[in-house]
C-alpha cells in the first residue's frame, strides 16, 4: 500500500477506534502494531495520530488491498473485546464504499475471534487471511 492510502487506511482505523469516544489501551496498541507493520516509526505513527482528524477515505484498487484494509478496520472494532454498534454500522458502511459485500465484515469477524479463540499468531492469522481473500476471488 503506498504511503498516502495507508494514511488514509490509518486515519480510518483510527476513527473506528474513536467512535466510542475512548480510544482504549487496545486500540492505541493496534494502530502501532499496524503502523509498525507497514514500515513506520513509532514517532511516524504518534504524527499520524496526530493528523488523523484531517485525513480523507481513499479506497484501494485492488481487490486484496481492499479486504486487507476492511480486516484492519474490523480488527479495530474488535480489539477490545467489546462490539461497538457504532462500530460494526461504520465498518458496514466502510464495506459498502469499498465495493465489498457486507457479509465479509461478519466473515472477518469470525475469522478474527476464531483466532483468538485458537491463541494464534499474527503470521498464522495473515495466512488465514490470504485463505480467505484467495477463496473470495474464485
Amino acid at each position: 500500500m503506498n504511503k498516502a492510502v495507508f494514511k488514509t487506511h490509518f486515519a480510518n482505523l483510527y476513527h473506528v477506534a474513536l467512535i466510542d469516544h475512548q480510544l482504549q489501551k487496545e486500540e492505541l496498541h493496534l494502530l502501532y502494531e499496524i503502523g509498525e507493520r507497514n514500515g513506520l516509526s513509532r514517532n511516524e505513527i504518534r504524527e499520524l495520530i496526530t493528523q488523523s482528524q484531517s485525513q480523507s477515505f481513499a479506497i484501494p484498487q485492488a481487490f486484496e488491498k481492499r479486504v486487507s484494509m476492511l480486516f484492519d478496520l474490523v480488527s479495530m472494532m474488535v480489539v477490545d473485546g467489546r462490539l461497538d454498534e457504532r462500530e460494526a454500522i461504520l465498518c458496514n458502511h466502510l464495506s459498502k464504499e469499498m465495493s465489498l459485500p457486507l457479509s465479509m465484515v461478519n466473515d472477518l469477524v469470525k475469522l478474527i475471534v476464531s483466532a483468538q479463540i485458537e491463541e494464534l499468531g499474527a503470521d498464522e492469522l495473515q495466512s488465514e487471511l490470504q485463505g480467505y481473500i484467495s477463496e473470495m476471488q474464485r
